[in-house]
């Protein structure tokens, strides 16, 4: 069904701008004229039309699709699916509900493709701006082992907890960045404006200078006629890395690393199976089989050491092997998780335990992030006093030993 963009007047006069699918656009008037809107321009959608931008054009930030009520319409889409209503009615009821005109935007436009005979899956792929590959594929798996309300609700609340962890990395880091940023500039302003006024007063006496103020000159002739190379350096440096991070290679070293670096694999680690416990404990309560639960899980964890692992113990499970003598193989996957698992796999209550384990882990990681962000602030003032120091040390030892040759 086509989608038509309109620009209607309320019964007060005032303009109201947004989308509805309908057969023809006579069809599309009918409509915005039933909410008791007088429609002043209607047209239809482009197909070039994705995700709410022209391809080849990147998502305004004063049009982005509101996070907080995606992961709402993804629970909502879950709640109506659960209850027994067709996805096209689902579909339907939920753009009538969202506000959100890029999201409202693309609902409509996977509600059009749903009709004309696609799966969910499919018409979300259409959109890979909005929907992740992640997103997606859990939604194949999801359809294919007929799970999808579980799938979405368990979508719905890692976009909760993944947000709710961006929230708390952004209050932790909010101190450290600032010492850093007036570190920075106090340094700067050293370097630019103290350092060249002392050193003119140090060019009028024939002596050699001490090593530290020597060193403090040649970083502050450095950084005054060459930063800009040091900028483009910087600028280069971070563009290239970001493209190598975003490789297979570089992702899997990168991941590597991350886990081998002490409290911050710690922290990945409590996370990862926070979440793949809770998820995978909630699925099989369910009635989710297990090697489905797995893929499902598979498709949440996002470091590629410890998914390429679990896809291993997904391998594993259709040849027979037990959940706990899977994960063995690998180091880093806590004991006390496969301990859990064993003793469910025994007494039938592997869900239970998975929920017990999962709140520890949750408990451990806001734990070790408080000890982690706690050690960053002392550290950074520990750096950034040194390297102040060492600035201050160098513009007073020639005064010092000046001040003891004229005595």
């Amino acid at each position: 069904m086509p989608v038509y963009e309109y620009k209607a007047l309320t019964q007060k006069g005032k303009t109201k701008t947004g989308i509805i699918d309908a057969q023809s656009k006579k069809e599309a008037k009918e409509k915005i004229k039933s909410m008791e809107l007088y429609p002043v321009e209607v047209e239809i959608s482009s197909s070039e039309d994705v995700d709410g931008v022209k391809k080849g054009f990147s998502l305004p930030t004063f049009a982005s699709v509101n996070k907080t009520e995606f992961i709402y319409t993804i629970r909502q889409i879950a709640t109506l699916i659960s209850a027994g209503v067709t996805l096209d009615e689902t579909l339907s009821t939920v753009v009538q509900q969202t506000r959100n005109a890029p999201l409202k935007r693309v609902l409509t436009q996977i509600l059009g493709s749903v009709r004309e005979g696609s799966s969910l899956s499919d018409a979300l792929k259409k959109h890979p701006r909005v929907f992740s590959k992640t997103f997606c594929a859990m939604v194949v798996a999801g359809e294919s082992s007929g799970t999808l309300e579980f799938v979405l609700e368990q979508l719905a609340t890692f976009l909760e907890q993944q947000e709710e962890y961006r929230k708390k990395m952004r209050s932790a880091l909010v101190y450290p960045i600032f010492i850093l940023v007036v570190g920075i500039t106090v340094l700067f302003f050293l370097l630019s404006f103290v350092v060249p006024k002392v050193v003119s007063l140090f060019s009028d006496f024939n002596t050699v200078l001490p090593l530290p103020t020597r060193i403090l000159i040649a970083v502050s002739d450095f950084s005054k006629s060459y930063w800009w190379v040091v900028l483009g350096f910087v600028i280069v440096g971070a563009a290239g890395f970001k493209f190598w991070v975003k490789t297979s290679k570089g992702k899997t070293i990168v991941h590597s690393f991350l886990l081998n670096v002490p409290l911050v694999g710690e922290l990945i680690i409590k996370n990862t199976f926070a979440k793949f416990a809770n998820t995978l404990g909630t699925l099989l309560k369910n009635g989710v089989p297990l090697v489905d639960s797995i893929n499902i899980v598979s498709n949440l964890i996002s470091n590629t050491i410890i998914k390429s692992a679990i896809d291993d113990v997904k391998e594993q499970l259709t040849e027979g092997v037990s959940l706990s003598d899977a994960m063995k193989k690998y180091d880093f996957i806590p004991g006390s998780l496969i301990q859990m698992i064993s003793a469910g796999e025994k007494s039938g209550e592997v869900e239970e335990l998975l929920f017990k384990i999962g709140y520890s882990y949750e408990r451990e990681f806001d734990s070790k992030l408080q000890v982690l962000t706690s050690m960053v602030e002392p550290m950074l003032i520990l750096i950034l006093g040194g390297v102040v120091g060492f600035v201050v040390m160098a513009t007073l030892l020639p005064i010092f030993e000046m001040s003891q040759l004229v005595k």
